[in-house]
């Protein structure tokens, strides 16, 4: 079968899936050229410049990346979503050591990009998770529940962020809920694996939320005795002032 009897939108996946597995096998110059087809297929669609992009972070060229990414997802246009996902990532992941006089404008772009990709996928879940992490850490709280409820089932270790902004809205039946859904979820992961230092930390925090701190405190001893991980012994310390 000759290339010029398929039909266009199915020569263009193909390069598409071509490119995506070359990405992910680490063969970037296949990759990128894959990539680059389909800017000639159609110059129009953000996929080829998308995956330019993403071949440009594998180098290692952060800015070329992402000029790359800006061009597809405008702040505050309706660009493509996974662009506007991944530059709301690199802005939030940079907030921390901006200027005071650039934070407020790096936090007001992620909000932007973030909005963006739900107007078009409404259940992205990494973007929820973001927003709210954004809102609560603007004190915005009644947004950021309004959006760490929608990824709760999915993203259950977020409970435990919602069940701390609860307390801090006054409604503690929802607070108790969140936090023991929390404690259950984190429980049943050191079950399956007792070196999985995350839900040990979890799960004493989760403790510590529902106001039992001693059993907090056997949590972290008993993870550092499993793992030997320093994590659990940075956290101890904040658990004895409480």
């Amino acid at each position: 079968v000759w290339i010029a009897e398929i039909p266009a939108d199915q020569v263009f996946a193909m390069y598409q899936e071509a490119g995506d597995g070359a990405l992910s096998a680490g063969k970037l110059e296949a990759a990128e050229l894959c990539y680059r087809k389909l800017s000639y297929l159609n110059e129009q669609a953000p996929q080829g410049a998308f995956g330019r992009a993403l071949v440009a972070e594998r180098r290692g060229e952060q800015e070329t990346a992402a000029r790359l990414m800006e061009r597809i997802a405008p702040v505050g246009g309706r660009g493509y979503g996974p662009a506007h996902l991944w530059l709301a990532r690199q802005l939030w992941a940079a907030a921390g050591a901006a200027a005071n006089e650039t934070v407020g404008q790096r936090l007001q772009s992620i909000e932007r990009h973030l909005t963006s990709v739900l107007a078009e996928q409404p259940k992205e879940l990494e973007a929820h998770r973001l927003l709210g992490q954004l809102y609560a850490t603007t004190g915005r709280v009644r947004q950021a529940v309004e959006h760490l409820v929608q990824i709760a089932e999915r993203a259950p270790e977020s409970r435990l962020t919602l069940a701390q902004l609860y307390a801090v809205l006054g409604q503690q039946p929802q607070a108790e809920a969140s936090g023991n859904a929390a404690r259950d979820y984190f429980q049943g992961r050191l079950k399956e694996d007792a070196a999985d230092v995350e839900a040990g930390i979890g799960l004493a925090r989760a403790e510590l939320f529902l106001g039992k701190p001693e059993v907090a405190v056997e949590v972290l001893k008993q993870g550092w005795k499993n793992t030997q991980d320093e994590r659990y012994r940075a956290e101890l310390a904040p658990v004895y002032l409480s």
